[in-house]
């Protein structure tokens, strides 16, 4: 292989230095944990928040989401901390734009206004309220409801470990019973356990 001789103004060997010396000064500035390991906790944080909670938002896993959206976002927000106070200054001189001040701007106007639309609310949620009644019924009659005889739905109960005595009983009576959940009675109502 041929060398070739050095030009200075050879734009190739200008931008390869210029990215080695970026490196290295990358590298040096590097030394302590947060300015190691902040942008990368930031990054990873966010994509399994941002993912858990477009799967909350569609309804999607349940539960199981939600507390892995709550409590890794609590770390998300420890991270996103730490990002700041290694970007601080570049934090500085984007609040110093006006495109920092409009971004800023409209993302505290909307969390305003979902806060002022839920809190401005005085009806209450009308699932719940349904909720609520069933809980309070006689399973003699929530069973019509479900589609089912008042057997049939002794029979779900049972499968979920309650004692039925009678038609009479309500869902909130037989929970406080059993020391459960009327939710989680309401559920074998209408998710009967699958038979072996």
């Amino acid at each position: 292989m041929i060398a070739t001789p050095y030009d200075p103004a050879n734009s190739n060997l200008r931008s390869s230095r210029a990215v080695a010396t970026r490196t290295l000064v990358a590298t040096k500035a590097a030394g302590s944990p947060i300015q190691r390991y902040a942008t990368a906790a930031t990054a990873s944080l966010f994509l399994v928040t941002g993912i858990s909670g477009l799967l909350m938002f569609f309804h999607v896993g349940g539960k199981m989401f939600t507390s892995l959206h709550e409590w890794l976002g609590l770390l998300f927000v420890a991270a996103a901390a730490l990002h700041v106070v290694r970007n601080g200054r570049g934090m500085v001189k984007l609040m110093k734009t006006a495109r920092g001040w409009v971004l800023f701007g409209l993302t505290g106007i909307a969390a305003a206004a979902f806060i002022m639309a839920s809190s401005g609310s005085s009806a209450s949620n009308p699932v719940m309220d349904l909720v609520r009644a069933v809980e309070k019924a006689p399973i003699a009659t929530v069973a019509p409801v479900l589609g089912v005889t008042v057997e049939d739905l002794a029979v779900r109960l049972r499968g979920a470990g309650v004692d039925v005595t009678g038609a009479d009983q309500t869902f909130a009576e037989l929970a406080a019973g059993q020391g459960t959940s009327s939710l989680r009675l309401l559920a074998a109502a209408v998710r009967p356990a699958a038979r072996p």
